[in-house]
């Protein structure tokens, strides 16, 4: 699949972000305001009274970015001037970063991409002024153009993975995921789906993420890629390839429907060769449009993720009684009385019988879902083929706790000795710490409980935070192990509300800050900073000043504020 190639100049309304007013400069104040607004006239208007114009300085500078945006690019060339070493010294120390980045963007809307390179890369090491992010990643796009694909996928990877909140972290999961997909197929769906997932998406990286993802799940995962292309046609107001797509899903899933699809394309994309073929050996044999149940079962399963219930219950009713597939998908489904199948023939199989006891027990029918289980409770009802061991002890504990208190603590026990992780094993976990702390167990036994909750429970979930938060806490007191509470304070993400999040997220900084890991405690000050109350702030602050003059000896050597 050819990759649609991304604009490399990005909404240039953002471009003011780099240039901050200063407080007492009412006219560069205003002018900045009047940019930040894309008023790009007016604020060339107000510049033009500023009596330091012609310094080398902010009101330069800002001037020259609203004629970038104006795209009048040779007289903002001429206004910045060059960001040769010989040139820059002209300039404030601390806008020389953001002089070579805006001659980075200005020779690229001129086209000169090996001088916006090196103007780009001199100002990330010049770093004063400069939005880092955007930065790299024009730097990725740039890189991508001229076939310098490693480059490309590196500078990519480090906005994702450097800038969780970054309005340009949607572009560079995309851009990364250009590059690795041919390689690294697996990763690369990951990062699309990463993207999919962001508050703040372009329109047309949002669209490009999309066509990849299809792209990439169409020949093995037609339903999935189904999902994809419907989900984002109803969000998106242009569809690009999504048609296509969507089509050639249909076809692996229902013939019939997808050849309907596939007639009613726009001309250019049934012209294209895979559907031209796709529609030939359909026409040319009636046969093939005959559709086995495995794909209704998994067109259903497309059904009901995109929220159509009836459609999808529908198709698998006329299946359930028989096939373990169709009866487990079904157990998916919203709203139906599931204690009619109880009886049914496909009750024999293990699969389809631990599948509609968990549905039970979910719902909190203990009695008809411990009816389902009992049979199974004497050998490991776990080692069910294809239905997850931790799911099958969590749910099986929690519908015999009501009749069957012993059977239900042999249940959690043997999910307790589960390896890996899991949402059933963190909640058994946390659970397990409640107990010890209860029953005044050691310490350090209701420390490794929560460990193991919150290294289990997904970062998604509520309680991880609070679990990874109780975690660390002891292994900072000794202050013997900080490198192992670094490691579990970076498992809670930054996505997501709740105070137990930020105070993770706070107590981190000031855990790399006493492993003299500087770098990582200041990006994690910058982003804890637009969350923080006043007096987290004054925190944030001293910590940054004892980290900019690299001075360990004054690093806080007290208990840390993570409360704060």
């Amino acid at each position: 699949m050819k990759a649609r190639a991304c604009s490399l100049v990005l909404a240039l309304g953002c471009l003011t972000g780099a240039v901050a007013a200063e407080s007492n400069d009412a006219l560069l104040a205003a002018a900045n305001q009047a940019l930040t607004q894309g008023q790009a006239v007016a604020a060339l208007q107000v510049l033009e009274q500023h009596p330091t114009r012609q310094s080398f300085g902010r009101v330069r500078l800002l001037e020259a970015r609203a004629l970038l945006v104006l795209g009048r690019s040779s007289e903002a060339a001429a206004r910045v001037g060059s960001a040769r070493p010989e040139d820059i010294e002209r300039w404030t120390e601390g806008l020389r970063g953001g002089v070579a980045a805006l001659n980075g963007e200005i020779s690229l809307a001129l086209g000169d991409l090996i001088a916006a390179r090196g103007y780009l890369e001199l100002a990330l090491r010049l770093r004063g002024g400069v939005e880092m992010d955007r930065t790299i990643c024009l730097l990725a796009e740039l890189c991508e153009r001229q076939g310098d694909l490693a480059a490309s996928e590196r500078y990519a990877h480090v906005v994702w993975r450097d800038w969780p909140r970054s309005p340009y972290r949607a572009r560079a999961g995309l851009l990364e995921a250009r590059q690795i997909w041919p390689q690294r197929p697996d990763e690369a769906r990951a990062l699309l789906a990463g993207v999919r997932v962001q508050e703040r998406v372009e329109p047309v990286t949002r669209l490009g993420a999309a066509e990849l993802l299809c792209h990439l799940l169409l020949p093995g995962k037609p339903g999935q890629c189904l999902v994809v292309a419907e989900q984002e046609l109803a969000r998106l107001a242009m569809a690009g390839r999504l048609p296509l797509y969507r089509a050639l899903a249909l076809v692996a899933l229902d013939p019939v429907e997808g050849l309907a699809a596939i007639e009613h394309l726009e001309p250019t994309l049934r012209e294209d060769p895979a559907v031209r073929s796709t529609e030939e050996r359909l026409r040319a044999s009636p046969a093939a449009v005959q559709q086995e149940s495995a794909m209704r079962i998994e067109r259903a399963r497309v059904e009901l993720e995109l929220g159509r219930e009836q459609q999808a219950r529908a198709m698998l009713e006329p299946l359930a009684a028989e096939n373990p597939a169709a009866m487990s998908l079904l157990c998916l489904v919203p709203g139906m009385d599931l204690s009619v199948w109880m009886q049914a023939p496909v009750m024999d199989d293990p699969t389809a019988r631990l599948a509609l006891a968990i549905a039970l027990a979910r719902r909190g029918d203990q009695t008809n879902a411990w009816t389902l289980f009992a049979p199974l409770a004497v050998g490991d009802l776990a080692q069910t083929p294809g239905v997850d061991r931790a799911s099958v002890l969590y749910w099986a504990a929690y519908a015999a706790s009501a009749a069957q208190a012993k059977i239900a603590m042999e249940l959690r026990q043997r999910l307790l000795a589960l390896p890996g992780e899991g949402i059933e094993i963190g909640l058994t976990w946390a659970a397990e710490a409640q107990r010890r702390e209860q029953i005044g167990a050691s310490p350090n036994e209701v420390r490794l409980a929560w460990e193991r909750a919150g290294v289990s429970l997904p970062h998604e979930h509520v309680w991880q935070p609070s679990a990874l938060l109780r975690a660390a806490r002891p292994l900072i007191a000794d202050g013997k192990s900080l490198a192992t509470a670094a490691l579990l304070l970076e498992r809670v993400s930054a996505e997501g509300e709740g105070e137990d999040r930020h105070r993770c997220r706070f107590l981190l900084a000031q855990v790399y800050e006493r492993l003299e890991r500087p770098a990582e405690a200041l990006r994690l000050i910058d982003e804890l900073q637009a969350s923080a109350n006043g007096d987290q702030r004054e925190k944030l602050d001293r910590m940054r000043v004892r980290l900019g003059h690299g001075d360990t000896t004054e690093a806080q050597l007290g208990p840390l504020d993570a409360e704060n």
